[in-house]
């Protein structure tokens, strides 16, 4: 496939792309900084093993009844519109599903929000100016026009608003009848690239300050739950009011979900651990039975059973499910080998590269695939709490090593 004509004359390297992701995902940034400039062993294998030379155990792999496929865009980074593969987008940092089952995706790199229809059809429906720059840009008004940096967390009101954490530019936002307005969060100083630095202060949402917000969760009193990732704090928008949530334990947290009960659960992949914060508790691990995510980066409830987490696993390029009092490995495979990978089918088969984001839809589970530049789709069988079958050895792994390579063995 001809990969697609560039957008914008000047193309980053991956060195300054770990610069950018730095700058702008700040308390995240060992997760992606890892996943872009690829470490590997000696030699050019890929760090993490797997499936590969006789002797070595066979690694964990998700479910077979669990099925993969990409729903949009595919492998080359780029922002065109289109139907499914024919899209294209750079880095989907966060993903959110609206009531009539179309999925709305932070296009970071390409500081765009994209909509993905339930026919596949992609269109940009909020953000301007160059894609794939550092920095970005901050302006309000028309979608058209509006400016936007490194977009990450989205989550969709009853009403059809979109909200987002526009992390670059450290401030809570919102697209509604085609205007974008900022709901929380103010102007801080710049450093010498041009970039806000962020800041940390309560009070007035028009003064308030944050520093890489990365998550945002809707209550159903609508109130705004933020992940201050940078700040190392949930933050709580009500009203014209920004304050701070007493959260003790807490290290990064990164992606928000309302959970079972109308807990708050907090994706820290700092503390390695999925937090579930009762109104006006303290936070407490999620079930740790079964193989839990070890960089847990995103997360939902379940459509069709909110008292099970759908959770991405960013440094492991993976998806889990938490319920009540397991969780399994629903896709991928651990450890995640080779680096940066890409492949559809059974959960047993799929490769991820850093997944940062998940929504919701019926059966069916859809991911941000950062590194791959897709949206993936898994369908979530019903037994998935049963224990899997012991995975068959299989021959040594081949796959994509980075981005744009053909792919080529591993042995």
């Amino acid at each position: 496939m001809k990969p697609p004509r560039k957008l914008s004359k000047r193309k980053l390297s991956p060195v300054t792309t770990a610069i950018v992701l730095i700058a702008v995902l700040g308390a995240v940034l060992y997760v992606y900084t890892k996943g872009l400039l690829g470490e590997k062993k000696a030699g050019g294998a890929p760090m993490g093993g797997g499936a590969g030379p006789q002797g070595q155990p066979i690694p964990p792999r998700g479910l077979p009844d669990a099925l993969a496929s990409t729903v949009a865009g595919y492998r080359e980074p780029g922002l065109v519109d289109g139907k499914g593969w024919e899209a294209r987008f750079n880095g989907p940092a966060g993903i959110a599903a609206g009531p009539d089952g179309s999925l709305f995706v932070a296009d970071g790199r390409n500081h765009r929000l994209r909509r993905v229809a339930p026919d596949t059809t992609v269109t940009t429906i909020a953000g301007s100016g160059p894609a794939d720059s550092l920095p970005g840009g901050f302006a309000d008004g028309p979608a058209d026009r509006a400016r936007l940096f490194n977009p990450s967390g989205v989550a969709v009101g009853p009403d059809g608003s979109i909200y987002f954490a526009d992390s670059g530019n450290h401030r809570v936002r919102c697209l509604k009848d085609l205007m974008v307005t900022t709901v929380a969060g103010s102007a801080t100083e710049k450093d010498e690239s041009g970039c806000e630095q962020g800041g940390y202060r309560d009070g007035p949402a028009a003064t308030a300050q944050f520093r890489f917000p990365t998550g945002v969760a809707l209550a159903p009193d609508g109130s705004i739950w933020v992940a201050d990732a940078g700040n190392r704090k949930i933050r709580r928008i009500a009203g014209d009011a920004v304050s701070t949530v007493a959260a003790p334990g807490l290290k990064q947290p990164v992606g928000l979900a309302l959970g079972p009960g109308g807990a708050l659960a907090i994706a820290d992949p700092g503390a390695g651990v999925v937090w579930m914060l009762a109104p006006g508790g303290k936070p407490t691990p999620a079930a740790r039975g079964g193989l839990p995510p070890k960089t847990p980066l995103g997360l939902c409830a379940l459509a069709a059973d909110p008292n099970t987490l759908a959770v991405v696993d960013g440094e492991w390029s993976v998806v889990h499910l938490v319920g009540r009092s397991t969780s399994v490995l629903l896709a991928g495979e651990l450890p995640a080998a080779p680096m940066l990978n890409f492949r559809d089918g059974g959960g047993h088969e799929a490769w991820f590269a850093w997944p940062c984001g998940v929504a919701s839809v019926d059966d069916r589970l859809y991911v941000a695939d950062y590194e791959n530049n897709c949206i993936r789709a898994i369908t979530v069988p019903p037994n998935w709490a049963a224990p899997p079958p012991p995975p068959e050895a299989g021959p040594p792994r081949r796959g994509w090593r980075t981005r744009g390579e053909e792919n080529r063995s591993e042995d």
